[in-house]
């Protein structure tokens, strides 16, 4: 980066997500954790804000990989190309009966919470 009147200047999110499409590309690998540290070192930033962190996904995406942020911390990357080979899962053979209850507005989204793991069976819903 050249500086301008003694300044550095941020790289933008399209640089930023090549910089870090690199990384994966060069690990060798298809999907790898990266830590925030790491991340907002590539970006030059001290805070990665929310918007720059949606930017930053889109341009990763065009270049073919993921950015997901994971709960213990850092970020997930993964190489889209490693989806190619997945199999297929169908709505017709997992969510037969949400859908049809979706269709007559009766749909248990408590129940779902809970079965995804992100609700308790005690709580009540709230409104």
């Amino acid at each position: 980066m050249k500086p301008i009147l003694g300044l550095f200047m941020y790289p933008s999110p399209r640089q930023a997500a090549l910089l870090i499409a690199l990384v994966l590309k060069r690990a060798a690998k298809t999907r790898a954790r990266v830590s925030e540290k790491t991340v907002k070192l590539i970006c030059r930033r001290v805070m990665l804000r929310d918007a720059f962190l949606s930017e930053l996904r889109q341009w990763l995406e065009d270049f073919g990989v993921l950015l997901v942020r994971l709960e213990r911390g850092g970020f997930a990357l993964l190489a889209v190309s490693a989806l190619e080979g997945a199999p297929p899962i169908l709505a017709k053979d997992h969510i037969a009966k949400e859908r049809k209850a979706l269709k007559a507005g009766e749909l248990d989204e408590q129940a779902v919470l809970v079965e995804l793991g992100l609700a308790d069976d005690s709580e009540e819903e709230s409104d």
